[in-house]
């Protein structure tokens, strides 16, 4: 038959524990929709974070890219970097 109750009370029950359909006591913790939630929040904004980094890093990667061909360029010319080429003869 059915029982109807207010509620259960197991005697010396703990307030971290609960009564499962078996009779059994269950202390274990378990997520709820809310932990899901700020969880899967957190997990959207590190995704979002690491899209943005990956980004800077393919930016720095291609202004790597041009300061090494115009190291390379510079090599090729025979020129050095931070040389003055303006001929001062005239003073």
């Amino acid at each position: 038959g059915n029982i109807t109750s207010n509620s259960f009370i197991k005697q010396n029950g703990l307030s971290n524990e609960f009564l499962k359909a078996d009779g059994s006591v269950d202390t274990n913790t378990y997520a709820t929709t809310s932990n899901v939630d700020n969880l899967t929040g957190q997990v959207t904004l590190l995704q979002t974070q690491l899209t943005d980094n990956q980004a800077v890093i393919i930016a720095l990667q291609a202004q790597i890219l041009a300061m090494q061909e115009q190291i390379s360029a510079l090599q090729n010319a025979n020129v050095a970097p931070n040389s003055n080429n303006n001929n001062n003869s005239g003073q």
